[in-house]
């Protein structure tokens, strides 16, 4: 019997795009992104964004100012349940500012690096204020001026998004990490960050790395931001970008992809581990796949954001094995090879 020949691929390829370098220290773990104001206080959000992996947000306290940044009014702190306990680089919580928002997607499921909720369900927040007797226990995006401001469990300060034509004592005190949009805000507008890199959410009062958007043309929460229509030219995936870079995998230096074992009717190949600080929660995995032409032709560009894939699968000339989280290993047996043929194998 002719024996079996593997040929191991050894180039990996991280969510099959190219990686973005990001700045070496991050300073916050989390920033506001985007908030919406409206007249009908049920159409209004807060959207942060996670940057820091595996963290603990039990106790974290989300909040907003009074129009004249005078004052912090009122917000939620996250409950000590297992959904805040292991937040993942990269997830995007949108919290509505009305439990009976009109355009809730109530989704609790973070195994897709999206949390949507609102502040009065009692399931997952509690309802903060800094002061007994503040005017509102809800948040309530003011026209003239606002500064949402997130704060760890402890009440240190993490970071803030505002805007206000001339900017108060609450965003001027406040530390950096920080923004303002120099501006009031009409209703059915919304404050975004729109910047490529993490300088932009502290580049404190400014119009370059922020935009007003008008709820018609942008603001849909769990999205990237983009810039202002006049500003777009064809920057639309700056912020898109910055938003993708923390979710992807980290791969150590000079991976490989080696045969473990050999029968005459499967064989087990490995690969060199991602770094996965939390693989319980099953969110970051493996996508192996297995060409007889040595991926002449292959194209990777097809493995892209929204994609979904099935084992058994045929994508451009290669057949997809599997798809197994990191929790699973970095191995795979596969069981579907004919004796004397030559097999190279992908892992993304």
């Amino acid at each position: 019997m002719t024996p079996l020949i593997l040929r191991a691929f050894a180039v990996f390829v991280v969510v099959a795009i190219s990686t973005v370098c990001l700045p070496t220290a991050k300073a916050q773990e989390v920033v506001v992104s985007e908030y919406v104001n409206q007249i009908d206080e049920t159409l209004e959000w807060t959207e942060l964004l996670v940057l820091r992996d595996n963290l603990n947000m039990v106790g974290w306290i989300v909040t907003d100012d009074n129009g004249t940044q005078t004052a912090r009014q009122g917000g939620c702190r996250f409950k000590d349940i297992p959904l805040w306990r292991n937040v993942r680089a990269g997830t995007i919580i949108v919290i509505h500012h009305r439990g009976q928002s009109a355009i809730l997607r109530e989704d609790l499921d973070p195994s897709d690096g999206y949390i949507e909720t609102t502040i009065d369900n009692a399931a997952v927040l509690d309802v903060f204020k800094f002061a007994t007797g503040a005017f509102r226990n809800e948040m309530s995006v003011a026209t003239d001026g606002d500064f949402l401001q997130i704060y760890r469990a402890d009440t240190t300060y993490v970071h803030g998004l505002g805007h206000r034509a001339d900017p108060g004592p609450s965003y001027l005190s406040a530390q950096r990490p920080k923004a303002n949009y120099p501006s009031s805000l009409g209703n059915a507008n919304s404050v975004a960050v729109t910047g490529s890199t993490l300088a932009a959410y502290d580049s404190d009062v400014n119009r370059d790395s922020l935009s007003i958007l008008p709820n018609n043309e942008r603001p849909r929460p769990g999205f990237p931001n983009i810039l202002e229509v006049r500003q777009r030219a064809n920057r639309n995936s700056l912020n898109h970008l910055f938003w993708r870079s923390y979710r992807e995998p980290t791969w150590p230096s000079s991976p490989t992809i080696q045969l473990r074992s050999q029968t005459a009717t499967n064989q087990t190949i490995e690969w060199t581990a991602v770094t996965d600080p939390f693989p319980a929660d099953n969110v970051t995995g493996y996508l192996v796949l297995r060409s007889e032409n040595n991926f002449v032709g292959f194209d990777a560009s097809l493995i892209r954001d929204g994609a979904t894939f099935t084992a058994g699968q045929t994508l451009s000339g290669a057949r997809i094995l599997a798809m197994q989280p990191t929790s699973a290993g970095a191995t795979y047996v596969d069981n579907s090879v004919e004796c004397g043929k030559t097999y190279w194998y992908r892992v993304f």
